[in-house]
């Protein structure tokens, strides 16, 4: 298991929003895995599509493609701001 690296689940609403949240996502270093979940499909390489994304059987599928020790769960509703510094200070604090 990959102990300084994070994982991130993005469950998406709105295509725009959770098209830059990946981008942004992407440019991260501590970032090893990126999981969209999606009401609808994608040509996304890891998604989980499922019409219920806080369903048991969608947790988890989750977990189960989870590699690290880590996991942040990003809702794609909202446009947040993330960058390697805030990941850097959650990992230095864990």
């Amino acid at each position: 298991m990959d102990t300084d690296r994070i994982t991130a689940a993005v469950f998406s609403s709105d295509n725009k929003i959770t098209e830059k949240i990946l981008s942004d996502l992407n440019k991260i270093e501590f970032i090893s895995d990126i999981i969209l979940v999606s009401d609808i499909g994608s040509d996304y390489k890891n998604i989980i599509i499922s019409d219920y994304p806080f369903s048991a059987e969608t947790v988890r599928k989750i977990i189960d493609a989870v590699s690290t020790k880590y996991l942040i769960a990003i809702f794609g509703n909202k446009r947040v701001e993330i960058n390697n510094d805030s990941f850097k200070k959650f990992i230095d604090i864990i």
